[in-house]
């Protein structure tokens, strides 16, 4: 049987990105760069970065902007 992994919780770099309201096609690098530098809490699954929304939304005390302002 496959491995269940809840995505519900998990984002990646890109979907953390606009959670947090960085813009543009940049948005995803200053994630990972943020996640290599040990600043906000991320683990590397196949490869590619993964982030607990709700551990790194808590770093922020400022609510998180949903979508295009």
């Amino acid at each position: 049987m496959k491995e269940q992994n809840d995505t519900s919780e998990f984002a990646n770099a890109t979907a953390l990105a606009r959670i947090l309201g960085y813009s543009g096609p940049k948005g995803s690098r200053r994630v990972t760069a943020a996640a290599e530098r040990r600043e906000i809490p991320g683990r590397r699954i196949n490869g590619r970065w993964r982030f607990h929304v709700p551990t790194v939304l808590s770093l922020f005390s400022t609510p998180a902007p949903r979508g295009r302002r």
